[in-house]
């Protein structure tokens, strides 16, 4: 059968040549080898794909996003927001990962470390393979506005705006260090303040509240054990912290979301640790996190300042939002297993 697809492309212009040579050198030539007919929309302006979206056949075979993470949250978003969302929810899209981090790709296809070029390829394979997998997404309404759609991660806090501070690229190697040690310097602690309400997994039986457990950008499948220093999150209440950060787990038997807080009783010591490992190791863990697994939740801030969420690589304004799970919502490309 001639897969007959519609290719979707981040604006490389803003995000430089790099990426579309990965592109036309390493995804499209197994594609066109492979005999799909291919439909090309490249987008002029970040934001564009929820507009684009609207206007996709129904009736094609597969949806192919090449891009980062926030190109996929986009088109994913203008999918899900479609009136007749059932139906073009159930066309398997295919992720060529052309971004940074790659964590939506790393969380739902196949997280092996592989080179970029190697993931490129072997994504493109998959679309060729037709082989998919059912994934269940996070829908984030507000109180005003329309729902946004994500898969991997909601990040907020103090620690994440150290992270995606990108104003020291200057300082060569010291530019992802320095901004966690210049957080210390300014006024400390430097928390928020926030009212944090959620259903545990528990009472859906998908899931059981755990000990704090290193988060990493992939899955995390085995890392969900007990032990004798468990530390909970109330059902409901303020909580102050310099973190907060929600992955969307998900295999074959559970679904559920796995939401850390990282309370402001942090050191300086201790944030700057805390930030160094993770830009190192992609791993964040301390002693003093709480975390819980739910199946959604209500965050609602309380500071007047304002903030700003990262939710799968994009940023938007801190605001009350409420968080669950649509399961099974998307279909994929994916991997033999």
């Amino acid at each position: 059968m001639r897969l007959k697809i519609t290719c979707v492309e981040e604006n490389f212009a803003i995000k430089g040549r790099k990426a579309l040579k990965s592109y036309e050198r390493d995804a499209a030539p197994i594609l066109h080898l492979g005999g799909v007919e291919i439909t090309t929309v490249k987008t002029d302006y970040e934001g564009q794909c929820k507009a684009l979206t609207q206007y996709l056949d129904p009736n094609i075979d597969g949806i192919v996003i090449a891009g980062g993470d926030g190109t996929f949250l986009e088109v994913l978003t203008g999918l899900l927001r479609r009136n007749d969302q059932d139906k073009i929810s159930k066309i398997p899209i295919g992720l060529i990962p052309l971004g940074r981090d790659n964590r939506s790709y790393n969380s739902i296809v196949d997280d092996a470390p592989d080179q970029n070029v190697t993931k490129i390829a072997k994504s493109a394979l998959n679309i060729l393979d037709n082989r998919t997998k059912d994934v269940s997404v996070m829908e984030i309404t507000t109180t005003e506005g329309r729902p946004t759609y994500a898969v991997s991660h909601i990040e907020w806090g103090p620690l994440q705006d150290a992270k995606e501070n990108r104003r020291y690229w200057w300082t060569g190697p010291l530019k992802r260090r320095l901004p966690y040690f210049l957080a210390t310097l300014k006024k400390w602690p430097p928390a928020i303040s926030a009212h944090l309400s959620y259903t545990s997994a528990d009472s859906q039986n998908t899931g059981k509240c755990t000990s704090p457990q290193p988060t990493t950008p992939s899955n995390q499948s085995n890392k969900h054990e007990k032990t004798e220093e468990t530390k909970r999150l109330e059902k409901s209440s303020i909580v102050s912290l310099v973190g907060l950060f929600v992955k969307l787990f998900q295999d074959t038997k559970e679904t559920f979301l796995q939401t850390s807080v990282l309370s402001s009783d942090l050191n300086k010591l201790d944030f700057i640790r805390c930030g160094w490992k993770r830009e190192n190791e992609g791993i964040l863990t301390n002693q003093n996190m709480k975390t819980t697994e739910s199946t959604e939740f209500d965050l609602r801030p309380l500071d007047e300042e304002t903030s700003w969420y990262t939710i799968d690589g994009e940023k938007f304004e801190a605001r009350p939002i409420h968080v669950k799970i649509l399961t099974n919502k998307i279909r994929v490309f994916c991997p033999p297993t």
